[in-house]
């Protein structure tokens, strides 16, 4: 049966620049059978050339290779290291672009090239071209490593004694220039004279005297105050009225017999209170007397000189500093792996289009395989989480099946499988039933980069997702024991995040 392979493109491209030849670039490409199987550890062929102008331009550089994939059907290669077959790879002028790089592959490691595609070069081989070209923008400056340690000091010979100086003779009269003769040999340097010991420090001269302080002027007087008046006489207290008559009492009652007690009799009516008398009417208030005036203040009087500074004693000495604490060595920062452009897109016309709103959510990227069948990406249209951490396994590293920079299928399977898994961004994209579709995944790096490329760069009509991309957003792709791969979706670049970090968005996507 005659096997139907397809090239699954990612141009992953690094750059080595040396201050003479060879340049060369780095390539990776992942290769896997029509039923989406990889071609694993098996030799291709490759034949690759360099266009200009366009993706039908003239080859420039052309050469071929052949190279080994891996278990995960990477096949990694160097550009500019293979068998030339038409230019040279260090005579390509970067500057004068646009680009293209053609890639041609026989998967059964011949000649026979069945599997092509064509990329644009985008960014990556200016870093060729900055070293013979125009210097761009200095980017920022790396991390500082670690100093090495310092080796012993050489042991320092002794000084020997200069010579004293002899008397100066009077100066003759100078004579006519003659011809230059030839330069003689430079003779031996003599040795250096010891220096002198540092003289002692003179006093410091004495501090001199503070000028007078002029005489302070004379207060302006105060203007008089009005004379108080006196008091006016209190008015007199009116009269008390007389006391109402009190009333009378009644009779008392007569002594009941002995014997039984009788009843308690009623008791008698209190005799009536006398009408109060009336209140003396008050006097008036007498009139307030003026204030008195105040008399002047006298003037100030004048403020005495200021006495002559004595001298300053002489300064002491300085003791010594302390020795400094030794400072640690710093850790070394892991280095960012760089991020291949997006793969290529088939030619031909498309049944689907970026922006579409199909399959649950919105595609964001398409191709064709070697059988000429669509293929896509799908986004989900909301945000599952922004608080859903990469792993509850954290500090444990899961290897390979989950640092594909390609297949974020194969990641997210791979996370929730780990022993003592519990909750994870992966498992809660593989769970969602969002838009009625049930094969959800957490997007590797590369997955996410290409659609960042559809929302921002290629300026793609993605508007039917709702909410703003925004991110940060977590993939799929494990970095070390302790970390993941994020994508900062608003500055357009990718870093490491903790596994244990809470605040990074999850955002699935699906294939079809």
């Amino acid at each position: 049966m005659k096997k139907i392979y397809s090239l699954v493109l990612g141009l992953f491209i690094t750059v080595s620049v040396f201050a003479q030849a060879p340049q060369k670039m780095s390539y990776q490409a992942v290769i896997r059978k029509s039923n989406n199987a990889l071609v694993q550890s098996s030799p291709v062929g490759m034949k690759i050339s360099i266009l200009k102008g366009s993706a039908t331009g003239t080859a420039v550089y052309v050469e071929t290779q052949t190279a080994t994939t891996n278990t995960n059907g990477l096949v990694s290669l160097e550009i500019g290291t293979g068998t030339a077959i038409t230019g040279t790879f260090a005579a390509i002028n970067w500057g004068a672009g646009p680009y293209f790089i053609k890639t041609e592959t026989d998967p059964n490691g011949g000649t026979a090239y069945t599997i092509a595609g064509t990329n644009e070069l985008m960014s990556v081989p200016y870093a060729l071209f900055s070293a013979s070209g125009n210097t761009g923008p200095q980017g920022p400056a790396g991390a500082t490593g670690p100093q090495g340690p310092t080796g012993p000091a050489g042991a320092t010979g002794p000084q020997g004694q200069t010579g004293l100086t002899g008397p100066a003779g009077p100066q003759g009269p100078i004579g006519l220039t003659g011809p230059a003769g030839a330069t003689g040999a430079t003779g031996p340097q003599g040795p250096i004279g010891l220096t002198g010991a540092t003289g002692a420090q003179g006093p410091i001269g004495l501090t001199g005297a503070t000028g007078a302080v002029g005489a302070t002027g004379p207060q302006g007087s105060i203007g008089l105050t009005g004379p108080t008046g006196p008091t006016g006489p209190t008015g007199l207290t009116g009269a008390i009225g007389p006391q109402g008559p009190i009333g009378l009492t009644g009779p008392a009652g007569p002594t009941g017999a002995t014997g039984a007690v009788g009843a308690t009799g009623p008791q008698g009516p209190i005799g009536l209170t006398g009408p109060a008398g009336p209140t003396g009417a008050t006097g008036p208030q007498g009139p307030i007397g003026l204030t008195g005036a105040t008399g002047p203040t006298g003037a100030t009087g004048l403020t005495g000189a200021i006495g002559l500074q004595g001298p300053a004693g002489p300064i002491g000495l300085t003791g010594p500093a302390g020795p400094a604490g030794a400072t640690g060595p710093q850790g070394p920062i892991g280095l960012t792996g760089p991020i291949g452009p997006q793969g290529p897109v088939g030619t031909g016309s498309f049944a689907h289009y970026i922006g579409e709103v199909f399959g649950g959510g919105v595609i964001f990227h398409l191709w064709k395989d070697a059988q000429g069948v669509e293929h896509g990406l799908i986004v989900d249209k909301i945000d599952l989480s922004s608080t859903q951490v990469w792993s509850n396994m954290n500090s444990i590293i899961i290897g390979t099946t989950a640092q594909s920079w390609w297949d974020g299928l194969i990641n997210s399977n791979a996370i929730v499988a780990q022993a003592g898994h519990i909750s994870s961004a992966a498992a809660l994209c593989l769970n969602s039933t969002n838009g009625g579709q049930s094969d959800w995944y957490l997007p590797s790096i590369q997955e996410i980069q290409m659609l960042w490329n559809n929302y921002y760069t290629v300026g793609r009509s993605l508007t039917q997702i709702s909410g703003a991309l925004q991110g940060p957003y977590l993939s799929s792709t494990e970095s070390d024991a302790n970390g993941a791969w994020y994508f900062e979706f608003r500055e357009g670049f990718h870093t490491i995040t903790h596994k244990w970090d809470p605040t990074v968005n999850t955002r699935a996507i699906r294939a079809f």
